[in-house]
């Protein structure tokens, strides 16, 4: 039985952490929350009002009513998972659950982080904030490379990264990937299971850009 209670979610366009969870809502059909879009090249994020809801001044942050604040995605969906559960993006079961926090850390650590770093290392946006370095952007490509394999290697029989439900690993993913692409992440053609899994990702309308 899902649960309605007045939010409010910080974020922006594009960035990977915010559209996953902007995915999770859409597999949700969660309509009801207010989103306040803030542009990241104008600074919105390091406003001293947003600084008191997030003083790491990152996206997304969801806020209820009462003033609390989330400010992780992974923490978001698990607290909208509890007041939506249908449709289960998490595990129903125990070793469900436990496969989708597996799978959801391999994207994490591997493809998001290793994306994450390739872009900072070599956009311009970056360039007064990080001491940018070439080595460390190729760094970050192989081992969001790495990890891609080690994604295939655990797609082997299975539709989805967690098993045959569609959860939070499979969003995970499919954000790093498409932000990998503007930081010179590619995926290579010899991952068969991953090709399979990319076309019934983005076969699905929440997942399409």
């Amino acid at each position: 039985m899902s649960v309605s209670i007045l939010m409010k979610l910080y974020t922006t366009k594009f960035a990977p952490n915010p559209r996953r969870v902007e995915i999770y809502l859409r597999e949700k059909g969660i309509t009801d929350i207010e989103r306040v879009v803030l542009n990241l090249l104008n600074g919105e994020h390091r406003t001293p009002e947003f600084k008191q809801k997030n003083p790491l001044k990152l996206l997304p942050v969801l806020e209820l009513e009462d003033g609390r604040v989330l400010t992780e995605s992974l923490a978001i969906c698990q607290y909208l998972e509890e007041l939506h559960p249908d449709p289960d993006l998490f595990g129903s079961e125990p070793w469900q659950r436990a496969q989708t926090t597996e799978a959801t850390r391999i994207a994490e650590i591997g493809l998001l982080f290793g994306a994450m770093t390739a872009f900072q290392h070599t956009q311009p946006f970056f360039a007064k904030t990080v001491k940018q370095n070439i080595d460390t952007a190729s760094e970050g490509q192989l081992r969001f490379t790495r990890y891609l394999a080690r994604i295939d290697h655990l797609l082997d029989g299975r539709t989805w990264l967690a098993g045959e439900l569609f959860t939070l690993a499979d969003i995970t993913a499919i954000c790093a990937i498409d932000f990998g692409k503007v930081a010179g992440c590619v995926v290579p053609h010899e991952l068969p299971n991953v090709a399979a899994w990319l076309a019934r990702v983005r076969a699905r309308p929440s997942c399409q850009l």
